[in-house]
C-alpha cells in the first residue's frame, strides 16, 4: 500500500484483484469517498503524480528526471524538484 496525498495504491507479488471489492469497502467504511472514474486494476507498474509505483519501491519518471536537468527551468525550482526526488526515492 502506498499513499501520496489523496490517491492510494496497492500493489502485490500476486494477483489481488478478487480482493478490490473488499478494499473498496474498507475505505467507504472509513468516510472516505471514491473517485471511481480514477479507480483501475492494472498489473505491473503504475504512475500516480509523475510517481511510479514497483514491487514496494518508489521511483519518478524518467521525464521528471529529465527535468532535473533541465537549463530553462531556474535553479529555485530545480533545488525543490531535486529535494522533492530525494525524498521519494528514501521511502
Amino acid at each position: 500500500y502506498s499513499r501520496f496525498v489523496d490517491d492510494l495504491v496497492f500493489s502485490s507479488s500476486f494477483d489481488f484483484k478478487m480482493k478490490c471489492n473488499d478494499l473498496i469497502k474498507i475505505i467507504l467504511n472509513d468516510n472516505f469517498r471514491i473517485s471511481y472514474k480514477k479507480t483501475i486494476y492494472k498489473a505491473g507498474n503504475m504512475e500516480i503524480c509523475g510517481i511510479i509505483t514497483k514491487q514496494n519501491v518508489l521511483d519518478l519518471s524518467d521525464s521528471f528526471k529529465k527535468s532535473l536537468e533541465d537549463p530553462t527551468i531556474n535553479k529555485s525550482k530545480i533545488d525543490g524538484r531535486r529535494r522533492y526526488y530525494q525524498r521519494v526515492r528514501a521511502k
